[in-house]
């Protein structure tokens, strides 16, 4: 019997493809002499079979078997099955997943663990478990019944992981990363990675995520973040301290956690003897909760008032050290640097403070004008009357008391007391006069005394710091107070620079006093090495301008990797 094969020309165009096929499809002599050419192309097979592993089905089907499901409460086939494993935290009746329904969710994973003992549960199934599992949200569940189911999946999984894994001859990316990694099916599951990533090693982490389908929303990445939150913390001062930045920069890069992972660095960072500001921590939460200054800031909610202080304390620091480098910048340099020595002392003390800004700074568009704008949003005024356009003030709220110090030469430092029926001025108001009817009025019953920075003849801050202890206003420690410093000398009435006396009584620099004031106020450490042929050194390299300003003034020098060292 003969077979019509058709026109001879259709039996041509069947020869022509087979051949144009097969020219693409058939690997050449050439390229079985290149094992680089044919290692990549199995490395593109395997991505793709892992890639396709790790793939969910679509979402209306994983919906529509659920419902199927709800409505006969049973599973009709392994297919459904599968697609319910893979959406068991998918929202689905009045919002709720499946993992959060009692009744619903026990009938699903028996009709699981039938199939499971019948031999008959498909990778595939178990592969849908498995993604549930890591996408709902676990342990931070704020349903119990949730939690309850989960942590029942959670079981599953570990029971039969293993066995699974055994018997299947070909195991997809997923599976082995599984074999390598089953404390992720632990309660602990993130504590064998925490330290490679404090030490900036996150290549597992990643490859993990990578190999099984863990999304960033996952409770694994909020846990993760949360086990180096509590290692950390757990750590003493100087550990702490030393891991600190890493730990921010993990902190940063995650949204789930990082509002209680401030929360808990920033309480432990209170307790620690030396609560000087830590750079990192102090970028993390203002770049977070925005500045505790700001009554728009609720995020400062999430800590206790002292820790939040701690904070702030930090921030006026750095608005003292603006005010005095950059909007005092005409005024003498050394009278600049000595007021601001003088109320870092008081950091303590100080509990809020207010920029009111001349024309100049006001409508300037540079950038540093602008930044300190910018974070001091609701603490800064115009100056009216001021003077000079560049002249600006800077008022430091302490118990009661308003004290006011002027950026430019001849202006003198004004206190008043604040809470009386009628108030010298307001600082709620977008302006502020800087004459006699408001910040230098001195008729006001709140009026409470004009010093000036003379030193006639003992220095000023003498003079400033027995004023204010008559107000029951301390410096934060004796330490570096001024009237103990008789190592310091006055021509014309005015301290001489530490350069040109370089030591005094008992060997000690001219400075000691103004290097302990400077060490304790900023977190340094000072130690003297000199009587055993060393240095006196400084650490550590402490990036504040004004600190390194102040040690170069006195003759230290950076050392790389060390500090300051002086001879």
């Amino acid at each position: 019997m003969s077979v019509d094969l058709g026109p001879p020309r259709n039996i041509e165009n069947l020869r022509d493809s087979l051949l144009s096929t097969a020219s693409r499809v058939f690997v050449s002599e050439r390229i079985l002499g290149r094992p680089e050419v044919m290692a990549r192309e199995l490395e593109f097979v395997r991505a793709t079979f892992n890639r396709q592993a790790n793939a969910a089905p679509p979402q209306d089907r994983i919906l529509q078997a659920t419902a199927d499901f709800l409505r006969n409460n049973n599973v009709q086939n392994p297919y459904q099955l599968q697609l319910i494993a893979w959406g068991l935290g998918v929202p689905h009746v009045d919002n709720k997943p499946l993992l959060e329904m009692r009744e619903p969710f026990f009938e699903f994973l028996k009709a699981v663990r039938e199939f499971w003992q019948r031999h008959e549960l498909l990778p595939k199934v178990w592969r849908g478990l498995l993604s549930s599992y890591f996408s709902y949200t676990g342990p931070a569940a704020k349903d119990e019944v949730g939690k309850a189911n989960w942590d029942q999946l959670r079981s599953f999984l570990k029971e039969t992981h293993v066995t699974l894994i055994q018997n299947r001859r070909h195991q997809p990316a997923w599976m082995l990363a599984l074999k390598e990694n089953p404390h992720l099916l632990d309660l602990t599951p993130c504590e064998p990675y925490v330290l490679e990533v404090l030490k900036g090693d996150t290549q597992r982490v990643k490859q993990l995520q990578e190999n099984l389908g863990i999304p960033e929303t996952s409770w694994f990445v909020a846990e993760l973040v949360r086990a180096h939150v509590q290692r950390v913390c757990s750590f003493g001062e100087a550990q702490l301290k030393k891991y600190l930045p890493r730990l921010c920069e993990v902190l940063g890069e995650k949204n789930l956690y990082v509002n209680e992972g401030l929360k808990t660095i920033l309480t432990r960072y209170s307790q620690c003897d030396d609560t000087s500001e830590h750079a990192d921590l102090r970028q993390l939460a203002v770049a977070r909760w925005g500045s505790p200054k700001l009554q728009r800031s609720p995020g400062w909610g999430h800590v206790s008032p002292k820790v939040k202080g701690m904070v702030l304390k930090w921030l006026i620091g750095r608005d003292l050290e603006a005010f005095f480098r950059l909007l005092a910048s005409d005024h003498d340099a050394d009278q600049d640097n000595r007021r601001l020595d003088f109320w870092m002392r008081y950091l303590d003390k100080i509990q809020d403070a207010y920029f009111a800004l001349g024309d100049y700074a006001y409508n300037s568009q540079q950038k540093d004008y602008l930044n300190l704008k910018r974070s001091n949003a609701e603490r800064f005024l115009r100056l009216d009357r001021g003077g000079s356009p560049r002249n600006n003030a800077f008022i430091m709220l302490i118990d009661r008391y308003a004290i006011v110090e002027f950026g430019t030469t001849g202006n003198a430092c004004y206190c008043h007391v604040l809470g009386l029926a009628k108030q010298p001025f307001a600082l709620d108001e977008e302006a502020i006069a800087g004459n006699r009817t408001q910040l230098k009025n001195k008729d006001h019953p709140g009026f409470i005394f004009r010093l000036e920075h003379r030193d006639r003849p003992e220095v000023w801050e003498d003079v400033f710091e027995r004023r204010l202890q008559r107000l029951g206003i301390a410096p934060d420690s004796p330490l570096g107070s001024w009237n103990t410093r008789s190592s310091r000398r006055t021509v014309s009435g005015r301290p001489t620079s530490s350069q040109g006396s370089p030591t005094t009584t008992a060997g000690r620099p001219a400075f000691w006093y103004d290097l302990h004031g400077l060490a304790k106020t900023y977190g340094l450490t000072v130690q003297d090495l000199r009587d055993r042929g060393g240095y006196l050194w400084v650490t550590p390299d402490h990036p504040s301008a004004h600190v390194r300003g102040k040690l170069t003034e006195w003759g230290f020098q950076c050392v790389r990797d060390k500090g300051w060292g002086f001879r």
